[in-house]
């Protein structure tokens, strides 16, 4: 289970990075979107050590739906700046229309999909209460990691295609901050 885990886990990484690559020709983008995605993976094994869960078939699954809601709310964020950056250069007034009006919606579908999972604690059987609480913990996690981590990422990377959307030059990102 664990040897499965891991390389599911790099491989839907990866394969996230690549998505993001292609929809949005943005090589940082693509870096961007795995760091909270990886962040709550890690929140989510950190629960399961702290409350010692075992790693078992459905609390596996759990990993894997992680990356999908996150996935999900990255592109959601990352669509909508994109969206206000062709409106205005101002970094700030895209980062704040962005959080205030995705990071809404991010919030809202993280807090009910969470709540509703959060039903399975009334389970009889353990398994699937544990999926249940670290499906939540995930939601909100991935939810409140995609509106604080990718703008601040955005903010501090500056990468060129997420900030101009009509800029597409793949190798001007790499560097940070222009230099």
């Amino acid at each position: 289970v664990i040897d499965g885990q891991i390389s599911s886990i790099i491989f839907s990484l990866i394969a996230v990075f690549f998505i993001i690559l292609i929809a949005y020709k943005t090589f940082m983008g693509g870096v961007i979107s795995i760091i909270p995605l990886s962040l709550t993976i890690l929140s989510n094994f950190a629960v399961m050590g702290f409350f010692n869960i075992a790693l078992d078939a459905s609390t596996a699954l759990v990993a894997s739906i992680a990356i999908g809601i996150g996935v999900d709310y990255t592109i959601h964020y990352i669509n909508t700046f994109r969206a206000e950056a062709k409106n205005t250069s101002d970094l700030e007034k895209i980062t704040e229309h962005t959080t205030s009006h995705s990071g809404r919606a991010i919030l809202i579908n993280a807090i009910v999909v969470g709540a509703g999972f959060l039903v399975l604690l009334f389970s009889n059987f353990n398994s699937v209460m544990y999926m249940g609480i670290l499906v939540a913990v995930t939601m909100f996690v991935a939810g409140i990691s995609s509106i604080t981590i990718i703008p601040a990422l955005i903010n501090i990377i500056k990468p060129k295609s997420l900030i101009n959307p009509k800029n597409l030059d793949l190798d001007s990102e790499i560097k940070i901050n222009g230099q």
